[in-house]
């Protein structure tokens, strides 16, 4: 960490990150003995605190940094990947993502993919390793029939007045968390990207479309939107995960590193699929990338530092680390390393699940930037990417201390583009149960 009061030197590399991981990754590169040492400085947000105004430190490492506000403030890294870097050991996606104008402004390092979970026992038959979101709610559909009351109708809802449904098995329900839909409309076109002065671009039609298509799901149930938040107000106290091993639910919708993080004794009970939307999987919004600054003091020691991490054998060697140490997280940083090879040939070395199910590059789709230099999830997020917080636990005092707490931090930058109420939506519904009133304002939002 960045001493108080002590000058920089050239022999020095100020590095701002928001991942408690890079401490290991500094902590090896420093005993290396190089000519450079790093100091690390914990940043929630990188990107928007260089937006900011803030003296520019000498490399970034956050999420959002492809954001275009952010390409006047990012010097270039071509001469890198021409030369110690091989441009095509990388996911071609990502790698792209972080390129403007011709210039390659960020180098990718880690990302994060959604997943749909169910109890290995209820779906012992399911073959294949992809699940469309068609054919998850086909089969959520198919379940909530198999526990339907004999007699009851399948569309209602109850009349008006009337105590709501009550519902013990739920097959999936989009109100365990709204994250679902702002995953759904993102990776179908509605936009949430920004442009260089900050505007937020949604395609209003599109996000109205993924909205409506939610509520007429929980509309067309036996139980309607009441009979799924009598559920969720009833059930959800316990992690998804146990809930399916239960038998109460059939399906949820997390991430990978969520997954990964579950107990190994419950997840010998679990399997997966990866999520897939339109033929693709979306990559989630919150993947990691590595900046140099334009005004940074020591790019000539940010660069060291950034040939020498994106080495392949310094990358698996990283990851066989973490699993003698105290670094007990999902594959680099939390995620897949972006570099193809580690991915598929080291990762799974340590995380046994992935073997033979890895996904083929071309089905990844990487979203548009988002706004403010970080996730549209916005600073101080309780965890990156879809399900980052505990599956199913929080419950609606969290979300509304969570809105209370982004409405202080979204700020007036934020107003001005338009997209804090969403922002603040996005951040406090992860992984949340969802009360009907935040379906509503969703709605009320897409028009």
């Amino acid at each position: 960490m960045a001493v108080a009061g002590c000058a920089r030197t050239e022999a020095v590399v100020e590095l701002w990150s928001d991942r408690a991981e890079l401490a290991a990754y500094v902590d090896a590169f420093n005993a290396a003995g190089g000519p450079v040492k790093v100091e690390l400085t914990y940043s929630a947000q990188p990107g928007g605190r260089l937006l900011s105004g803030a003296a520019a430190p000498d490399l970034i490492f956050g999420s959002g940094l492809a954001s275009p506000q952010l390409h006047r403030l990012l010097a270039p890294l071509d001469r890198l990947l021409g030369g110690e870097l091989a441009a095509d050991g990388y996911f071609p996606e990502l790698l792209a993502a972080g390129s403007a104008d011709g210039r390659q402004l960020t180098l990718p390092f880690s990302f994060n993919l959604p997943v749909v979970v169910f109890a290995r026992a209820a779906m012992p038959d399911i073959d294949q390793f992809l699940m469309s979101a068609e054919e998850l709610r086909r089969l959520a559909d198919e379940f909530d029939a198999r526990a339907r009351p004999p007699g009851e109708p399948q569309l209602g809802g109850g009349s008006a007045g009337a105590d709501p449904p009550r519902r013990d098995s739920v097959g999936f329900s989009v109100l365990w968390d709204a994250g679902v839909i702002y995953l759904l409309a993102q990776a179908r076109g509605a936009g949430f990207a920004a442009t260089e002065d900050g505007a937020v671009v949604i395609d209003h039609a599109r996000l109205a479309a993924a909205v409506g298509s939610a509520h007429d799901w929980l509309s067309a149930d036996s139980g309607g939107i009441a009979g799924h938040q009598w559920f969720a107000d009833t059930y959800l106290h316990r992690p998804l995960h146990q809930l399916a091993l239960d038998g109460r639910i059939l399906l949820f919708v997390t991430d990978i590193a969520s997954y990964a993080r579950l107990p190994e004794e419950k997840r010998e009970l679990l399997d997966f699929r990866w999520l897939t939307v339109d033929g693709g999987i979306p990559i989630l919004e919150d993947y990691r990338s590595f900046a140099v600054p334009s005004a940074a003091d020591n790019p000539a020691g940010a660069g060291l530092f950034l040939r020498w991490i994106s080495q392949p054998e310094i990358q698996a060697h990283l990851l066989e680390a973490a699993n003698f140490a105290w670094l007990h997280g999902f594959g680099l940083a939390g995620g897949f390393p972006a570099l193809r090879e580690i991915s598929k040939r080291i990762l799974p070395r340590s995380h046994e699940f992935l073997i033979g199910r890895l996904p083929d590059a071309s089905l990844l789709r990487v979203p548009a930037p988002p706004p403010g230099g970080g996730p549209f999830a916005g600073a101080g997020a309780a965890a990156g990417g879809l399900g980052g917080a505990p599956d199913g636990a929080g419950g609606a005092v969290a979300a509304r201390r969570c809105h209370r707490r982004s409405a202080a931090a979204a700020g007036p930058a934020a107003a001005r583009a338009g997209g804090h109420a969403l922002a603040a939506h996005r951040r406090c519904t992860v992984g949340l149960p969802v009360r009907h009133g935040e379906m509503a304002r969703l709605a009320r939002m897409a028009r």
